[in-house]
């Protein structure tokens, strides 16, 4: 089936595949989260996300993201309403009562989020996850900003983000963070990661680049007083609030 438009609404994009060589991809990740956060991802929390994205959009050779359409890092539906801006459709498949069930444009199940930049849709990615759904927020908290694969895959299986064998999914997660981490250790410490504090002064540039390995709940204890574990959810969200 060819590839073409199905409805005549302008937020409506063409489907393309948008895979970036993975050094850019870690570094646009990276600027994201410093661009949503204020401060510099740790090397594990980065690796969480980058392994559930890679698992959701594949990669090939130096290419990651070669099943991505448009910029949809994670394969994210999009329910047609004002938010995002853009949509796309692409065939998929769902596990539905344990079989591999395939839909074709223009179901329902085949419309996707859809966005103009590699940055735009990794932003999209955090605040589907932080702030529009609120049952992955357990995921997110208790997965990605404490870098554990294993809580953050298995979290969004059980809050409906995929349909797959959690079990197996999970596995596959964490084997890609377990080889992710030195890659993303090694960008975010090269030359090429040190425009991502262009503009920022001397002393608060010191302040993010030293959070670089160290565990970023640490400095909400002391505001809350609380072990992450025991945050209710509002403290939580709360907690995580980015500078945007």
């Amino acid at each position: 089936m060819g590839v073409k438009m199905w409805t005549d609404s302008p937020r409506e994009m063409l489907d393309r595949h948008t895979p970036i060589p993975e050094r850019e991809y870690i570094l646009t990740a990276a600027r994201t989260w410093l661009r949503f956060y204020g401060r510099c991802p740790l090397v594990k929390q980065l690796a969480c996300c980058l392994a559930q994205m890679v698992l959701e959009t594949g990669r090939e050779r130096q290419l990651w993201g070669v099943h991505a359409h448009n910029y949809n890092w994670g394969n994210i539906k999009h329910s047609g309403g004002s938010s995002p801006k853009y949509w796309q459709f692409y065939r998929c498949a769902e596990i539905i009562n344990g079989k591999q069930v395939w839909f074709d444009p223009p179901h329902p199940q085949t419309r996707f989020r859809a966005y103009e930049s590699a940055e735009d849709g990794l932003m999209g990615y955090i605040q589907f996850l932080v702030f529009e759904r609120t049952r992955y927020l357990c995921a997110w908290n208790r997965g990605v900003m404490l870098g554990d694969p294993v809580v953050f895959a298995r979290e969004l299986g059980r809050a409906g983000y995929y349909t797959a064998s959690i079990a197996r999914y999970t596995k596959t997660v964490v084997s890609l963070f377990t080889e992710f981490q030195s890659k993303v250790a090694e960008v975010l410490t090269s030359r090429e990661a040190n425009g991502l504090y262009a503009g920022l002064e001397d002393g608060e540039k010191e302040r993010v680049m030293s959070l670089v390995g160290e565990t970023v709940w640490d400095s909400y204890r002391g505001q809350f007083n609380a072990d992450p574990e025991a945050l209710d959810e509002e403290e939580a969200r709360r907690a995580i609030t980015p500078n945007v």
